[in-house]
């Protein structure tokens, strides 16, 4: 059998073995010991393999259903491990904070009679349904720069600038 580190080096994708169901359920003893709410998972060839992070968020919640999971091939997809947990962290650390933020911000909106469907903007420009976007918090860490150079852009395209010039300097992020 090769090792882990072999298996990177020529690409070769192959799970070498079965998650270790001992070690998970300690794992989940001790969430449930120290009472632990949010949990980011992050293994460590799982941007090429995923298995084996559904098969912890699947034992973990079905063990503990009140637990947010985040899991490291689904928030940041990439190869070197120390930027995709460090996201997977940021993600399962922002989720139930973000995820109360946009209900309140939802609720109050339509107790005030709006009936528009509400979109917040990612850090790339782009934009989510809410809902949809509190299941990756992380995807929105600056998103007020971003918001603010195209909020200037539009102004100026509107009242007919070609070359313009924008800045951001509010505290959003």
């Amino acid at each position: 059998r090769r090792t882990s580190a072999e298996c990177l080096l020529c690409g070769d994708a192959s799970v070498l073995g079965p998650l270790a169901r001992a070690d998970v359920d300690a794992g989940r003893a001790n969430l449930r010991r120290e009472g632990i709410r949010r949990v980011a998972v992050g293994l460590l060839f799982a941007h090429v393999d995923g298995s084996h992070e559904l098969e912890l968020e699947s034992a973990l919640r079905e063990a503990m259903p009140e637990l947010t999971v985040s899991l490291s091939h689904r928030i940041f997809p990439r190869w070197r491990e120390n930027d995709r947990w460090q996201t997977v962290v940021a993600d399962a650390s922002l989720k139930g904070m973000f995820r109360r933020y946009v209900e309140d911000l939802e609720g109050g909106l339509q107790a005030d009679g709006v009936t528009a469907k509400l979109v917040l903007m990612k850090s790339n420009g782009g934009v989510v349904e809410a809902r949809a976007a509190a299941d990756q918090p992380v995807n929105y860490l600056v998103s007020g720069p971003v918001g603010g150079v195209l909020g200037g852009w539009h102004f100026a395209s509107l009242a007919g600038f070609t070359r313009i010039m924008t800045i951001d300097i509010g505290g959003t992020s």
